[in-house]
């Protein structure tokens, strides 16, 4: 997962996955509702459409900037592209942003692109398996 902000102030978060031909393409609205975000972020009366999904997006994407898996890419002035699949206006702060946008993220050096493809094909990453998942989301 790749995170990032813009707009003023980066108020719009930008959460987005580093696609590769050999990982299956995958909606992150789609993948943070099987989460049942709904639990925690309900947004009460007039929510937006998709708001505990964009909620449990960002919160996970802050939180994995945050708590680094080792190995890590941080990097702080990398161009990109994303390929936006979903965009929420969140109607208030969450996570010091006010809105989402989510979608595939492309780095447009083809160098750093290998780079996050490596990540993938860590020792550390291929060692995960479903014991590594929170138990309300195995199966």
């Amino acid at each position: 997962m790749a995170y990032t902000s813009t707009g003023e102030f980066g108020n719009t978060a930008v959460v987005g996955y580093v696609p590769f031909f050999e990982i299956p393409d995958v909606s992150l609205m789609d993948m943070a509702n099987r989460h049942h975000p709904q639990r925690l972020w309900s947004g009460g009366a007039g929510a937006p459409q998709g708001f505990p999904e964009a909620c449990w997006l960002i919160c996970t994407a802050t939180g994995g900037r945050l708590t680094r898996r080792p190995g890590t890419l941080d990097l702080h002035d990398a161009a990109w592209t994303l390929e936006v699949d979903s965009t929420v206006d969140l109607g208030r702060t969450m996570y010091a942003h006010e809105r989402l946008v989510a979608g595939r993220l492309r780095f447009q050096d083809p160098e750093l692109m290998e780079r996050a493809k490596g990540i993938l094909q860590s020792e550390d990453f291929a060692a995960m398996d479903a014991s590594d998942m929170p138990a309300h989301t195995a199966g």
